[in-house]
């Protein structure tokens, strides 16, 4: 049986680190952003779908 279960905060902060470093390399590779802001970007747009973090509603 698949389950769900709460992300600790550990396991969420490993996630986003990695996860907006993946996102803004592929929008880059894509030719989406320069190189120079693509970090900035990716983090702006995590910010925005998950403006409190962990702690953010429905996610």
């Amino acid at each position: 049986m698949t389950g769900i279960i709460p992300m600790k905060l550990n396991e969420f902060n490993k996630y986003i680190s990695f996860a907006v470093k993946e996102y803004a390399n592929e929008k880059f590779e894509a030719g989406t952003w320069g190189k120079s802001n693509a970090l900035e970007n990716a983090e702006q747009t995590y910010n925005r779908l998950l403006p409190n973090g962990l702690a953010t509603t429905g996610n």
